[in-house]
């Protein structure tokens, strides 16, 4: 009897290992991406610190609806569906990197929140001193990035924007929307005195203006052979912002072909047809 339940158990534990081992990897991605989030989320704790100790720090700010803010269980779970940082680095970790010769990303924190959300330093405000608070940053930021939402929060601040800030200092970031609810974003803007262009494409981009409060879209650039299989989102925008920093006289760097794209593009198919001509069918 003895025999018979060591032998059940050991077929038992060879039939589950594969199992086992199928699973792994996906719980290592599931906590891989939660403990990568939380330690954005202490960056950007250590970020409010230093901003503290120095406030001329701050020289991007960013405003946006809380509602598009990465969340630690939609992060956490994106990790299982790409590799590398795609999907680890949140939206706001890509816009704050690329714009890191500008200085430091800064933005008003959600309310109540117990850590802030990676990639800026957060500062905190009441409902009557959060107004005050964001046109003291307009003022002294030297980019001032806003992200459209329909909270009144948002428009009161473009309207802010149009009064407090130089039009070659602001940028519009477009995440991307159908043509009836660009329709209506460019009616709301047109309230506070900001125009849009009449079109643009579905994959979004940043609107900037010229000294005349005149639009210019910069679409969203995909660098194919440049995109690589990581951080291609940061790649994105870093590519889309390209006048932005030569308006500014702020060194853009070209990133450099990375050796997987080199190898799929270019090494392989020239082995294949090596390969093929070398060799006798």
């Amino acid at each position: 009897m003895i025999l018979g339940t060591v032998l059940n158990t050991t077929v038992k534990d060879i039939w589950d290992l594969p199992i086992l081992l199928a699973l792994m990897p996906h719980a290592m991605y599931i906590t891989g991406g939660f403990l990568y989030f939380r330690g954005g989320q202490y960056r950007a704790r250590e970020a409010m610190r230093t901003l503290t100790l120095n406030p001329k720090m701050a020289a991007v700010l960013y405003l946006r609806p809380f509602r598009s803010d990465a969340t630690a269980l939609r992060q956490t779970f994106l990790a299982l569906f790409t590799f590398g940082d795609f999907n680890l680095l949140t939206h706001t970790e890509c816009l704050a990197d690329v714009l890191k010769p500008f200085g430091q990303m800064l933005m008003v924190g959600r309310p109540g929140e117990g850590l802030p959300r990676p990639g800026a330093a957060s500062l905190y405000a009441d409902n009557a001193e959060w107004q005050a608070l964001v046109t003291e940053q307009m003022s002294d930021a030297r980019l001032v990035v806003i992200r459209p939402g329909q909270s009144d929060g948002i428009m009161w601040e473009l309207g802010s924007a149009r009064r407090h800030v130089r039009p070659d200092r602001l940028l519009i970031e477009l995440p991307g929307f159908s043509k009836r609810r660009y329709r209506e974003l460019r009616e709301q803007f047109a309230t506070r005195g900001i125009h849009l262009p009449v079109k643009v494409k579905r994959r979004g981009g940043f609107i900037r203006f010229n000294q005349g409060w005149e639009p210019e879209y910069l679409p969203m650039t995909y660098p194919i052979l440049r995109s690589g299989m990581f951080n291609i989102r940061r790649k994105w925008i870093h590519f889309t912002l390209r006048p932005v920093f030569e308006s500014q006289g702020i060194p853009w760097d070209l990133p450099k072909i990375p050796i997987g794209t080199i190898f799929v593009f270019i090494l392989l198919p020239l082995g294949l047809v090596l390969y093929y001509t070398i060799v006798p069918s």
